[in-house]
């Protein structure tokens, strides 16, 4: 089986999944591979990405699922000539080997877990309550839309859901086949509302006015 997919999308999706997670499976990005597409899903548990695309992959008989790790898929550089295509070959789905055309290939070895389901946890609408996000979670998103659309100007739009799970969608070549989920932090209880907000007195003031009042 040859499965097909730009290497920037196999990157993007990347920087969502886990890293030395006691949860093993979440140190992978699944694959997922039918004869007309591939999709890529990768979650660190707080935030996730899915992306498709549309691919003619060989020698697939429905459907086929493999985690592969997160250490080769890092590990899978771009080319000199800076080509952006990637095959993924298997015979069995349990090993194989992962080629940057012009580039390196490298074996695998294929995770063997049960993925969480992405498809979940995805909100079918946002209600637009802003939440609080934290912010390494946020920066995931800023290199995933770096590598998408090769450009410093563009950046993520998180679709405000309250406490629910936030959806996420990157701009550029990815718009329409990219969906993230990021979940909100948990509001304390004793948390002010927007409406109590005041802006500092002394932030307001000039320094010499404070020296004013002490003399």
């Amino acid at each position: 089986m040859k499965i097909y997919a730009p290497l920037s999308a196999l990157h993007t999706v990347a920087c969502f999944a886990a890293k030395d997670d006691i949860r093993y499976y979440l140190n992978s990005v699944r694959v997922e591979a039918s004869p007309i597409q591939t999709r890529f899903t990768a979650t660190d548990g707080c935030c996730a990405g899915m992306l498709r695309t549309a691919q003619e992959n060989e020698g697939i008989d429905g459907a086929i699922t493999i985690l592969i790790p997160i250490d080769i898929v890092k590990a899978a550089k771009k080319a000199k000539n800076n080509c952006d295509a990637l095959v993924i070959e298997t015979a069995d789905g349990k090993t194989g080997t992962l080629a940057v055309v012009g580039g390196v290939s490298i074996n695998w070895a294929a995770v063997d877990g049960t993925y969480p389901t992405i498809a979940r946890v995805i909100p079918a609408q946002a209600s637009g309550e802003p939440a609080q996000f934290n912010p390494e979670l946020i920066a995931k998103f800023a290199q995933a839309q770096k590598i998408a659309s090769g450009s410093k100007t563009a950046f993520p739009h998180f679709w405000h859901n309250g406490t629910n799970g936030t959806a996420v969608t990157l701009c550029g070549q990815y718009h329409d086949d990219f969906t993230g989920v990021i979940m909100p932090l948990r509001e304390p209880k004793d948390r002010m509302a927007f409406a109590d907000y005041r802006a500092p007195a002394w932030a307001l003031e000039d320094v010499a006015q404070v020296i004013d009042k002490q003399d």
